[in-house]
């Protein structure tokens, strides 16, 4: 699918949409991918998806001793969309002795072997986890960090805040739509490698912000459920025939 670009089938989309009577998306830059701005001719409803990990009803802060290492979490297909070629690039732009302070996890079932190629030492692969499993990852990490060049809307990150794990997003991501930078985690910019070194030298240097930002996470998370997404649907669908 990201190999290949469908126009005909993308024009076909466009010209479909003044058929109806409204839109439903995830997120924005689902909307923005289409019509590169909200289309004024129709209304639109923007209903972010729920997790399907129960919100930690507390959650401690990890260990932040100065000889731990700082606990990179990445889910997600290891494809060039991700933009975590740019992160590991990051990465080895820091010294040794700042990279040795750091350990990454990426859980990846599918993973493109020249992307692979790119990862910093201190990265591993891990595959084909169970929910609990995966649970325990995302609640272990310090942050999860995915600054992908575009997402629908990701669930990964919605799951992250659930277990109180800051973020890394972009600006092309559905967590744009519901997050803040600096309460919830870092938006970046998109193939932005500036921006992604500043913030790992940042992490270093501030360990305590991480996990300040927890308690913000998980009280976020409790309000971007399925509930409430099937609320949005229904209601936005009652108005519109109303």
């Amino acid at each position: 699918i990201e190999a290949t670009f469908d126009e005909r089938g993308y024009h076909r989309y466009r010209r479909a949409t003044a058929m109806c009577h409204g839109l439903i998306a995830a997120s924005q830059i689902t909307i923005r991918s289409v019509f590169n701005s909200e289309p004024s001719f129709i209304p639109v409803c923007i209903a972010p998806y729920g997790s399907k990990l129960s919100v930690q009803s507390s959650v401690p802060a990890p260990p932040q001793s100065a000889s731990e290492k700082i606990r990179i979490l990445s889910v997600c297909q290891l494809t060039q969309r991700k933009g975590l070629h740019w992160a590991f690039e990051a990465m080895k732009r820091l010294s040794p002795d700042e990279q040795a302070r750091y350990s990454w996890t990426l859980v990846a079932n599918y993973v493109d072997p020249k992307v692979a190629a790119l990862m910093p030492t201190n990265a591993t692969i891990v595959r084909n986890l169970s929910d609990k499993e995966l649970t325990d990852h995302i609640r272990l990490a310090d942050v999860f960090l995915l600054p992908s060049l575009i997402e629908g809307f990701g669930l990964v990150y919605v799951e992250s805040l659930s277990q109180g794990t800051p973020i890394v997003y972009t600006e092309n991501t559905g967590a744009h739509d519901i997050c803040t930078s600096g309460v919830h985690g870092f938006c970046v910019p998109i193939s932005d490698l500036d921006s992604l070194v500043a913030l790992l030298r940042q992490q270093l240097t501030d360990r305590p912000l991480l996990s300040s930002l927890r308690k913000n996470c998980t009280e976020l998370a409790a309000q971007v459920t399925w509930s409430n997404f099937r609320k949005l649907v229904s209601d936005f669908a009652a108005n519109d025939t109303a």
